[in-house]
């Protein structure tokens, strides 16, 4: 099954509306965008450096919008909880976007 099927059914059955804010210079105001993800935490075997216990990993689609690409500094909200972003990895099929891989901490 290719990269591009595996997100398209993980996003369909598991996920869910979350929301990717950005600040906007030094204040209280942020540009955001509803998309559609999942959550999960680490697991033991997860062999990467920089985790702490609570962190986790969430697949976002592709559409990000006037946000571009997810970036350290961002908020990620899922039911209520905030997340911030640490890193993100694209989801490529080809050229096509598909999706983010992004590792978030409990904000």
């Amino acid at each position: 099954m290719s990269l591009l099927r595996v997100t398209e059914n993980l996003l369909a059955r598991r996920g869910r509306p979350m929301v990717l804010r950005r600040r906007i210079g030094t204040g209280g105001t942020f540009q955001q965008v509803t998309l559609r993800g999942t959550l999960s935490g680490y697991t033991g075997t997860s062999d990467q450096g920089g985790l702490m216990q609570g962190d986790a990993t969430a697949v976002l689609d592709a559409a990000t919008g006037a946000l571009g690409s997810p970036k350290r500094g961002d908020l990620l909200v899922d039911t209520g909880r905030t997340w911030a972003v640490q890193g993100a990895v694209p989801r490529y099929v080809g050229e096509r976007l598909v999706g983010w891989d992004v590792h978030v901490r409990g904000a």
